[in-house]
């Protein structure tokens, strides 16, 4: 048996699941999975689901090396409120800086319908949340899923797989070599292209 807690600012929701087996292919993922930004530059990615079915409720942890990036915000995907169609109970804790144990460099997330029917559940393909970080300094980290849940109507916890994502961030390319190096590119390929036709 598995407790799991949702808070929001004025509710907490605790749940008592039983895990069962899902669709083999379910999995929760990072979306894109590789990601390049400047220092100082904002990028997003969303956290995606595959191949579910009956989803009523969902949680996960999202971490990161923290002294390379800071998470700014973070939105809920329109898949389990159906574009808006059904109420949610949507809610982040963001840890730029250390929490209560020390750890930084992560976001807790959890999102339910909210007094919604069973059919409301949703099924298939989309994205659950978007995140937007700010690159701080050169240097790459994984985008780490853990503590993924994914629970359906019968508040039942269905088994799925995860899979991680990758930013790096990278020195800004000064601008007055792009023309250099766009022309010698250029002029190789224009080689490589005359040789093979040469031949």
């Amino acid at each position: 048996m598995i407790l799991v807690l949702f808070f929001s600012s004025s509710t907490m929701f605790l749940f008592t699941t039983e895990k069962v087996k899902a669709e083999s292919s379910t999995v929760v993922y990072v979306n894109p999975p590789i990601v390049a930004a400047n220092p100082v530059e904002n990028f997003t990615i969303n956290i995606n689901v595959a191949n579910v079915k009956n989803l009523y409720t969902y949680q996960f942890k999202l971490s990161w090396e923290p002294s390379l990036l800071d998470l700014t915000s973070v939105t809920e995907g329109p898949f389990l409120n159906a574009e808006g169609t059904y109420m949610t109970s949507f809610t982040s804790h963001i840890y730029n800086t250390p929490d209560p144990f020390g750890v930084s460099g992560y976001v807790y997330v959890a999102c339910t319908l909210l007094a919604e029917p069973a059919t409301a559940a949703a099924s298939g393909n989309g994205t659950l949340a978007t995140v937007e970080f700010q690159a701080n300094k050169v240097g790459n980290t994984s985008l780490h899923l853990y503590d993924t849940q994914l629970i359906n109507s019968l508040i039942v916890e269905m088994s799925h797989g995860t899979e991680d994502g990758h930013s790096t961030t990278i020195s800004e390319f000064p601008s007055f070599l792009l023309l250099p190096l766009l022309m010698t590119t250029t002029l190789l390929a224009v080689i490589v292209y005359r040789r093979k036709h040469s031949m």
